[in-house]
């Protein structure tokens, strides 16, 4: 009984350091970016997504979205003491936006025991309900007929899988950075494996694959 008590106290401590931890490495890596000012647009499905604003003192030419990859948010673009691509075109006169897709950044999230919106989603949600508002929502407060679209990674994936399925979209240019194309070639065994032990989690409220990920992070 003591052995297990024992084990049952280890494991609830090793926890609470755990969380612990997690919140402290986020406080002491925290960092603003240097936007000049975030807008917000809802998606169509109750989703809230966050539009950060670098405004060029003189902007010339059509705006510029900046979208980050999976599992990313804004500091894709611009990390602090790093330097920054959104930073780089709004001082050659570029008026850039970086958007941060649902669940990521400043965007909407879900809540941890309680939640307005769902605790999962998939990149056609990204596809079919960010990228679209995103876009509109850019035009609306600028003006534009048309933006140019950098993605990177998964954020490239969205652009060209929506210039896929609406070739007439405003869109003046889209640029790809380490956007994969083709997966046949992928190994997938290992995201394979982890696809099944979902079946081990649909008696939880939510998943804890993010935590893990961070945690392995």
């Amino acid at each position: 009984m003591v052995t297990i008590m024992n084990i049952v106290y280890a494991l609830v401590m090793l926890l609470a350091f755990i969380i612990v931890s997690g919140y402290f490495w986020q406080w002491f890596y925290a960092a603003p970016t240097s936007q000049n000012e975030t807008h917000y647009c809802d998606t169509t499905d109750g989703w809230k997504l966050a539009l950060h604003h670098y405004r060029a003192a003189q902007p010339a030419g059509k705006p510029v979205v900046l979208c980050h990859g999976l599992s990313s948010n804004r500091y894709a673009f611009e990390l602090p003491t790093a330097p920054s691509l959104a930073k780089y075109l709004m001082v050659n006169g570029k008026d850039v936006w970086v958007a941060e897709l649902r669940g990521s950044g400043m965007s909407e999230t879900p809540g941890l025991y309680k939640s307005d919106v769902p605790y999962t989603w998939s990149f056609d949600d990204h596809l079919e309900k960010d990228v679209p508002v995103i876009i509109e929502k850019v035009r609306e407060l600028t003006g534009a007929k048309a933006i140019h679209w950098v993605g990177h990674s998964m954020g490239g994936m969205l652009m060209l899988a929506h210039l896929a399925s609406h070739p007439d979209a405003p869109l003046a240019s889209g640029t790809a950075i380490g956007s994969p194309t083709d997966f046949s070639k992928m190994n997938l065994s290992f995201a394979n494996s982890i696809l099944k032990m979902r079946h081990l989690f649909e008696f939880l409220p939510i998943s804890p694959l993010p935590f893990l990920a961070r945690l392995a992070t």
